[in-house]
């Protein structure tokens, strides 16, 4: 698929809040509640976010917002455990901003962002009536985007085969 798009970012590094790709303004907006950044910005790209773009485009949306539960930027997520419980006001703030514009909200941290994801449960609950999911891990947190990508290379499937599921939470 294409990848021209109009993207604004907000970062602080080694963190980045928001990051917002719009290709039609007259279509939905998506926001993605993720677990972390990986690399991805207003100038380059990465897996997730193209897979998350690719799904929203499949989906009838027209802009793809990216937040995620841990604002640092570390592709490596086994190097997360640092960062899980340092709580992040400003990272709060622009989640909020980007659950309240989205049309639908998919939710994907996984186990690792269990404990981050605590921290925004009154954003969760508030906004929950919006929210969806890929599927579930054994222990009920949303699938991490990243898996989903795997799964989707393995299984030869392309981002509008793939069906979301009513968050609970």
């Amino acid at each position: 698929m294409s990848r021209i798009c109009f993207p604004k970012e907000i970062m602080s590094s080694p963190k980045r809040y928001y990051l917002r790709i719009s290709w039609d303004k007259t279509k939905p907006i998506l926001t993605a509640l993720l677990l972390n950044p990986s690399k991805a910005n207003h100038i380059k790209s990465d897996a997730t976010s193209n897979f998350m773009v690719d799904f929203a485009k499949a989906n009838g949306f027209g802009t793809l917002i990216l937040v995620n539960v841990i604002s640092f930027i570390e592709p490596k997520s086994t190097k997360l455990k640092l960062y899980n419980s340092a709580f992040d006001e400003i990272n709060k703030k622009y989640v909020r901003r980007a659950l309240k514009l989205g049309s639908e909200i998919i939710v994907g941290w996984g186990e690792k962002g269990e404990f981050a994801a605590l921290q925004l449960s009154d954003l969760i609950e508030e906004f929950k009536y919006k929210m969806v999911c890929f599927r579930y891990n054994q222990n009920r947190s949303p699938t991490q985007a990243t898996y989903m990508l795997r799964i989707m290379r393995k299984e030869k499937k392309e981002p509008q085969d793939l069906k979301v599921i009513k968050f609970e939470k």
